[in-house]
């Protein structure tokens, strides 16, 4: 993975970390997702990014509407 995939999926993980309080179990999908991804290389990427979509639909999910 070169420089910049891994910076905007570092990006991607500190803004699930803005979720912490109100779903752990989002930010740890985003976590093993970002890892994944990192990690991995070809079709594993998709299974990672699987995990990042679950998890920020549960982020969003659980967020309180304002």
């Amino acid at each position: 993975m070169n420089f910049n995939g891994w910076f905007f999926n570092l990006g991607l993980l500190t803004s699930s970390f803005s979720y912490f309080k109100n779903s752990k179990i989002g930010t740890l999908l985003v976590l093993i997702g970002t890892l994944v991804i990192i990690i991995g290389g070809g079709w594993i990427n998709v299974i990672g990014y699987t995990f990042l979509t679950i998890g920020f639909y549960i982020n969003f999910k659980d967020k309180n509407k304002s």
